[in-house]
């Protein structure tokens, strides 16, 4: 879905970034909820044996929760909201 057409029937930038996320699928309950199985999946390889798979498992964990977290909910909807004009 491109998010130029969409911007254009929102009105102003200001509330742009809640209109694209409500009108874009899936909303950030949805995304948290996934990333909370991902990391509990993860987290499994942590409760192994062999130091490489907790060290991957770990950092998988890790990983995923950052990009949930801040990634996905903070950077992406600040950035757009700064930009203003320039996120069409």
């Amino acid at each position: 879905m491109r998010l130029a057409p969409i911007g254009r029937t929102i009105g102003p930038d200001s509330t742009a970034p809640e209109a694209v996320v409500a009108r874009s699928g899936p909303g950030p309950a949805d995304c948290a909820s996934a990333a909370l199985l991902v990391i509990i999946v993860v987290l499994g390889f942590a409760a192994g044996r062999t130091l490489g798979i907790k060290e991957m498992g770990l950092a998988l964990a890790i990983a995923v929760a950052v990009d949930a977290t801040l990634v996905r909910c903070l950077l992406v909807l600040g950035t757009m909201t700064l930009l203003g004009n320039l996120n069409r």
